[in-house]
């Protein structure tokens, strides 16, 4: 710790802080990079999966509007 006086009015301490490494800021690089892009992996998997879930919605009520028993066309095409 250094101490440092400001006109002889107060004392504070001052905490220097090593410098980071070579490796250090790589490795916090790395993680930074891999945290952001699982976050996005889920986000854009999520996404997929709603998408998903809504066409098969969609393709089940189309399956189910095709049953039942239709009166016959009484309409001649010519």
């Amino acid at each position: 710790m250094v101490e440092i006086r400001l006109e002889g009015k107060s004392t504070c301490a001052v905490r220097k802080r090593m410098p980071l490494t070579k490796a250090a800021k790589i490795g916090i690089a790395w993680s930074i990079i891999t945290i952001t892009s699982i976050g996005g992996f889920v986000l854009s998997k999520r996404s997929i999966e709603e998408r998903r879930v809504e066409s098969m919605k969609v393709r089940d009520r189309m399956r189910k509007s095709n049953f039942g028993e239709y009166p016959s066309n009484e309409r001649k095409y010519t």
